[in-house]
């Protein structure tokens, strides 16, 4: 029987590249991790690995908006490494590198590597707001252990790709040779902060957003209080800072709520008997996957035109995006690149008197 390595034996218990945000954020939180045990992934945790794992191997997902979001990081990818690698270059896709002196380790989505030159690409397929590339410390430390595994490397630049969020091209941070001294110093210096016992725990919203120890954080439920202890019906008396405050101590809160239902969730489902609290029935929903077939059926069963079925209808835009993007693509003319954002423009130009544009309500967030 071959042997089961899980992701744990891997890392061999030390910190990873994509915690080092939170650790440097949150020096105690490193040993507040270690202490909680690993829980089930959330679905969009779960679409990230799934796509990670498209990218990887060079499929795509069946579904249609999955399918183009790959599709767009990888043809992306390329045209980058052209740029930056130039035109001859190795590839290494989901490999672990480690530091020289074997004290963290980096999960690299795909390293580009040149004659003296490579490029690190991170995927993030969630919908929410990343620390840029000139501040994510998780680049900083993946950048150093390819300056580490590569010694022809002289410089790095290494960037974000998040399809659901932005199709810009990404901005880059770029390191060389002569930066991995400082870089080594200061990653090493707030791993052995992480380190010490009783380190401290500073709970905020990056930090906390992927902490397992967020349900169990004493300076995380003291911020809790203080945000149950807020007097909303003053809020015409509060200073703008004071408001600000309290904007943050709800997010802190919610973070912790979430905690909270994700454990009792987990309990649930594990036959825990919590007082008073039982798993309801999920919602199901019935999906019409070949709406030709179901016509075809209402339309010999009851008569229903072809008018009365299409007005129950709804398309989907981001299906028909793909749809649309393959057949432009395929009328190109030679030479000519046609970009999933020219097609999109295309679809609905096309389609304006057909459709309409909603906006949801903006999100608040930090200022960039």
């Amino acid at each position: 029987m071959s042997e089961i390595i899980t992701e744990e034996d891997v890392r061999k218990g030390l910190p990873s590249a994509s915690g080092l945000q939170r650790l440097v954020l949150c020096p105690g939180s490193w040993l507040a991790e270690k202490a909680c045990p690993e829980g089930e992934q959330s679905e969009a945790a779960a679409m990230g690995t799934r796509l990670h794992k498209h990218m990887e191997e060079g499929t795509l997902p069946e579904d249609a908006e999955e399918a183009e979001a790959v599709a767009w990081c990888r043809t992306l990818e390329v045209d980058l490494a052209g740029e930056y690698v130039g035109p001859i270059f190795d590839v290494y896709r989901e490999e672990r590198l480690w530091d020289a002196c074997q004290r963290f380790s980096a999960q690299e989505d795909v390293v580009f590597v040149g004659s003296d030159t490579a490029l690190v690409l991170d995927y993030k397929f969630g919908r929410g707001d990343v620390v840029s590339a000139e501040q994510n410390c998780q680049l900083y430390a993946q950048a150093l252990t390819v300056f580490d595994k590569f010694a022809e490397v002289q410089t790095v630049y290494a960037g974000i790709l998040q399809p659901f969020v932005c199709r810009k091209l990404p901005k880059l941070a770029r390191f060389t040779r002569a930066d991995v001294k400082a870089l080594r110093q200061w990653i090493y210096a707030k791993l052995d902060e992480a380190a010490k016992p009783g380190a401290k725990l500073c709970p905020g919203e990056v930090q906390c957003k992927y902490c397992r120890a967020a349900a169990s954080c004493p300076a995380l439920g003291l911020q809790v209080q203080k945000a149950a202890g807020m007097e909303l019906t003053r809020w015409e008396a509060w200073s703008l800072e004071d408001r600000r405050r309290a904007w943050d101590a709800a997010r802190l809160a919610k973070k912790y709520v979430d905690a909270i239902e994700r454990k009792v969730r987990a309990d649930l489902e594990a036959g825990v008997e919590i007082p008073g609290l039982e798993l309801g029935a999920g919602k199901a929903s019935f999906t019409i996957g070949d709406a030709g077939g179901a016509f075809s059926q209402l339309n010999a069963l009851l008569g229903i035109s072809g008018e009365e079925f299409t007005k129950c209808c709804s398309v989907s835009i981001s299906k028909l995006d793909t749809l649309v993007h393959a057949k432009l693509t395929a009328h190109a003319p030679e030479g000519v690149k046609q970009t999933t954002k020219a097609s999109k423009e295309w679809l609905r130009e096309a389609l304006a008197e057909f459709g309409s544009v909603k906006c949801t309500a903006g999100t608040i967030k930090e200022k960039q």
